[in-house]
């Protein structure tokens, strides 16, 4: 027992033997605290993210975050000391970069054209003094790209007119004009040729 009260008075610390007496106990070293800072990698201090917890940020599934890897679209990333993926900040840009590229339509060779377009746009500062004409040699790499695909949008548009205009007079045809003319026609018959008798 520890500082126990003995009649009124606080006794000192030890142990009590079988004689009633008390053996000196050697104070205790304080427990040594490691500041938090100096772990590496410790997770209330970084910023890095399990594979789940990137897929949830940039609302795909996990499934996908390891095709874009194995597609080497995202760089595969470093892995804790337990084995785990840890994603930072510029995975997470990247993964919303590649989403919002496949909405927009681009296919998966486009975004690996325009990936390395986006990622040393995204390095560049941002001058507010920058007209048009000065833009980034990478700025206007990625705006070929996106006009290519534009045209194709533009394409796709014009047969999916043509043939809205088709179905619709279809669907005219079918709702006024007389059933007769959808009806299959029917073989004439043949006339039989009697050879003599």
């Amino acid at each position: 027992m520890l500082g126990t009260q003995v009649e009124g008075r606080a006794s000192s610390p030890g142990r009590e033997t079988a004689g009633g007496l008390r053996t000196p106990v050697a104070p205790q070293k304080p427990e040594l605290l490691i500041p938090l800072s100096t772990i590496p990698r410790h997770r209330v201090h970084n910023q890095d993210m399990t594979i789940g917890e990137l897929a949830a940020k940039a609302a795909v599934n996990i499934q996908t975050v390891r095709f874009y890897e194995r597609k080497g679209i995202l760089p595969e990333p470093p892995r804790s000391g337990s084995g785990y993926r840890c994603y930072d900040k510029s995975d997470l840009e990247t993964l919303c970069f590649i989403r919002r590229s496949q909405e927009l339509g681009f296919t998966l060779q486009e975004i690996s054209q325009l990936l390395p377009l986006h990622r040393s746009v995204a390095r560049l500062p941002s001058p507010e003094s920058r007209t048009q004409k000065q833009r980034p040699r990478e700025m206007q790499q990625m705006a070929g790209v996106a006009r290519r695909r534009l045209q194709q949008v533009e394409q796709k548009l014009r047969l999916l007119k043509t043939m809205r205009s088709q179905l619709l007079t279809f669907i005219d045809q079918l709702e006024t004009a007389p059933l007769k003319c959808f009806a299959p026609a029917l073989p004439k018959p043949k006339k039989q040729v009697c050879l003599g008798a």
